[in-house]
Parts: C-alpha cells; sequence; structure tokens
C-alpha cells in the first residue's frame, strides 16, 4: 500500500495496517495484488488492498492508515524554530 501513496505523489509512515485472510492460497497458483489510496487528507492518507486468485475470487483484503510525512523536514513532530 506504500506504493500506493508513492505513486500519489506523497511520502508516509504507516501508522496502522490490517490484513484479513478470506480464503487459503494455493500454492503455486498467480496471484493478482492490487492497492490504492481510498481518501487522503493533509495529515492522513487511507489505503486499501486485494489478493485476489486469476479467476477474479478475493483471498485477501487490507487496509492502511498512513502519516503523511515531510522529508525537508529535520526533526519531525517538532518545529522547525
Amino acid at each position: 500500500m506504500s506504493y500506493a501513496v508513492l505513486f500519489a505523489g506523497e511520502r508516509s509512515l504507516t501508522a496502522k495496517l490490517e490484513m484479513r485472510l478470506k480464503k487459503l492460497i494455493p500454492i503455486n497458483e498467480p496471484l493478482t495484488i492490487t492497492g490504492a489510496v481510498a481518501r487522503k487528507t493533509r495529515k492522513v492518507i487511507e489505503c486499501v488492498a486485494a489478493i485476489s486468485l486469476n479467476d477474479g475470487t478475493i483471498v485477501a483484503e487490507g487496509k492502511a492508515t498512513q502519516f503523511v510525512i515531510d522529508v525537508n523536514q529535520k526533526n519531525p513532530g517538532k518545529s522547525n524554530e
């Protein structure tokens, strides 16, 4: 899900990550993994992801809350006075 944030042009740190396995995943079965930004505010980005089999059956789902970080700020969480 971090790649979805990067492709949206932001840098972030994962604050919360939830994954749910819905079905057992067969060994040696090709999988499709998708991820997207679901909601974005100035400081928080919420992402969703899914893993599915080739027939479209979703075998796992996830969501994450990520804090947007400013890579130019020297001390995150403190003012740069």
